[in-house]
Formats: structure tokens, C-alpha cells, sequence
């Protein structure tokens, strides 16, 4: 989890950013495990992907990316609410 820390605190400039990705990451359990890539931003491609995935892990970081993927997984289960 270390090396994810310091490759993702070089890289988020924000300050506020990553701050709130420092309190994701220590809400965590120390056994998690974390995979970190690059991509290119509004890549529909990475987007279809990480929503298929989304039953088997969490995305982090970008918080853009993440709080996109709350809303439509709200959304999704309020369908099932009605």
C-alpha cells in the first residue's frame, strides 16, 4: 500500500484531492490489496471496464472517476427501490 501512496500523492496535485484520497486509503483495511494504472481521462474504453468490474473492487483515484461510478451505482440500485 506504501508505494501506491507515494506514486499517487506525487501524482495528484490537488491538495484536497489527496487529502481525500489519503482518508479512502486509511479507511482501509492494511490487507487490501492495490493495483494502480494510467490512463487516458474520458476514455470510454477504462470507463466500460471499471464499470464491469465494479462488483470486485473500488476505484480510488482519480476522484472524478470514483465519484462518477457512486452516482451510477446509486442510481442503479435505487432502480430495485421502487
Amino acid at each position: 500500500m506504501s508505494k501506491f501512496i507515494k506514486v499517487s500523492a506525487k501524482k495528484i496535485k490537488n491538495p484536497q484531492e489527496k487529502q481525500q484520497l489519503l482518508n479512502i486509503i486509511k479507511a482501509r483495511s492494511p490487507q487490501d490489496a492495490y493495483y494502480y494504472g494510467w490512463i487516458r481521462n474520458g476514455d470510454i474504453n477504462v470507463l466500460m471496464r471499471l464499470r464491469d468490474w465494479r462488483p470486485k473492487g473500488e476505484v480510488i483515484a482519480p476522484i472524478s472517476i470514483r465519484e462518477k461510478l457512486i452516482l451510477e451505482a446509486e442510481q442503479e440500485l435505487a432502480n430495485y427501490h421502487r
